[in-house]
């Protein structure tokens, strides 16, 4: 948690520090320090290591969620929904990158039928139901037809 903390710092700091940088690119200016003593510090591209660790803390502008898998997140990032058909374009036909793109007419909208019941019984605080010793009080059940051909009808109610 307290990694978090100082990360959100430096991200909201980074995140600040573009938006200054794209409303006014003429002042852009690298402040960066090159050592001279090549004995204690490993020199990088012109850095020192203490100079290279401060380019990588100025590149992180977005912290994410630790406890999300990589898969999820890549889906929720490229906005790649459940239940639809992707096609994917080739690198030579769209550059460096892969494009998916959504293939509307194999989407095809279905009826929906949903049927869910509920089961009310006594049972004590905090614990989960025992068939053993507590005893039903409701039991519901619901079907739902949503086509054009049912939605003039009258249900009637389920009598127990």
């Amino acid at each position: 948690m307290k990694a978090h903390k100082e990360l959100q710092s430096i991200v909201k700091r980074n995140i600040e520090r573009e938006k200054e940088q794209q409303s006014h690119p003429e002042l852009v200016v690298l402040k960066r320090t090159t050592s001279s003593n090549l004995t204690s510090n490993l020199i990088v591209d012109g850095l020192s290591n203490a100079n290279v660790a401060d380019k990588q803390i100025d590149g992180i502008i977005e912290l994410r969620e630790f406890d999300v898998p990589y898969h999820i997140r890549v889906c929720i990032d490229l906005k790649i929904n459940v239940g639809l058909w992707y096609g994917i374009l080739d690198q030579s036909n769209s550059g460096p990158l892969n494009q998916l793109l959504l293939k509307l007419d194999l989407i095809e909208q279905l009826e929906p039928i949903i049927f869910a019941f509920d089961i009310e019984c006594t049972k004590t605080q905090l614990k989960f139901p025992s068939a053993a010793s507590d005893q039903i009080n409701i039991l519901k059940d619901y079907c739902f037809i949503l086509t054009t051909s049912f939605q003039s009808l009258q249900l009637e109610g389920n009598k127990f």
